[in-house]
């Protein structure tokens, strides 16, 4: 198998939603609280956050495991000071925005996209398939 791709159910997703008038008392930035998060997080997708009108990517943490470990986070402000996350932003732990679903009938269900292997048979990833599933 090349690939295994889920299609339908939700995916996790803790969301940070930014306070621009706290960012602006404290002169602190989106871009650089955006940068200072890169640094603690593993190069993977993990949803959407807004800020303002706008929507920008965001990346899965690597090294926290609920919203609350997002929320301590220290991000580092001008002059040396640092504050915890949650005192720039809202965090909750929720699922993504449902941005696609696979039925069954019309039943919702969670179906998987298998991508057979560059120079492998689709015969043999379909017996691979049925030999994982069984």
């Amino acid at each position: 198998m090349g690939a295994v791709t889920r299609v339908g159910g939700v995916t996790r997703e803790v969301r940070v939603l930014l306070d621009p008038l706290k960012l602006q008392a404290l002169g602190a930035t989106a871009a650089e609280v955006s940068r200072q998060l890169r640094q603690v997080q593993l190069e993977s997708a993990g949803g959407r956050a807004d800020l303002g009108t706008g929507e920008q990517a965001v990346r899965t943490l690597a090294t926290v495991r609920t919203a609350e470990e997002v929320a301590r986070i220290q991000i580092a402000l001008a002059g040396g000071r640092t504050v915890r996350l949650d005192q720039l932003a809202s965090v909750s732990d929720t699922f993504a925005e449902l941005r696609a679903a696979a039925l069954l009938g019309d039943e919702k269900v969670i179906g998987f996209e298998v991508s057979r292997s560059k120079g492998a048979s689709e015969v043999e990833a379909g017996a691979g398939v049925q030999q994982v599933l069984a």
